[in-house]
């Protein structure tokens, strides 16, 4: 009686190990992308320097979507959207999701022409600077690189 009890038992794990091992074959089937492996992620700076090297661009600033996964040390996601300038000036705004180490899918991306700064010749830093004539020296009245004073006069 006690060793039909034991076969019973079992039989009774194998069949939920057999159903369990179906339920999973049918959720993922061996063609799914979540079944033959996890999702890429990137840091921040990776993907800025993917950016900066795949479009050439002066200026990449990247903004991660979403919540951080900890690997080794530093928050990855897996998306970002970002901001680049291009050595012509052009910006480019790129909505992207990490695919693989240094490939990517683009979800949307948006080019814009030169700022109007940069039209008219202005690009500069944003420190403003110059003398308001063009010249591009230290206003009128202040010190030189040298130290030497214009003066009251100047």
């Amino acid at each position: 009686m006690r060793e039909q009890t034991e076969l019973r038992g079992g039989l009774a794990v194998r069949r939920g190990l057999v159903a369990a091992s179906a339920a999973v074959a049918v959720l993922l089937p061996p063609g799914s992308p979540a079944a033959a492996r996890p999702a890429v992620t990137w840091t921040k700076a990776w993907a800025e320097h993917q950016l900066r090297l795949y479009f050439d661009a002066t200026t990449v600033a990247c903004l991660p979507l979403g919540s951080a996964t900890r690997t080794s040390g530093s928050s990855s996601f897996k998306e970002f959207v970002c901001g680049l300038v291009l050595a012509d000036g052009t910006r480019v705004t790129i909505h992207l999701k990490p695919k693989t180490r240094t490939g990517w899918t683009t979800v949307n991306i948006k080019r814009l022409p030169p700022s109007p700064d940069q039209k008219q010749g202005g690009g500069g830093n944003g420190r403003g600077g110059g003398n308001g004539n063009g010249a591009g020296g230290p206003p009128p009245g202040q010190d030189t690189a040298h130290g030497q004073g214009k003066g009251k006069d100047g």
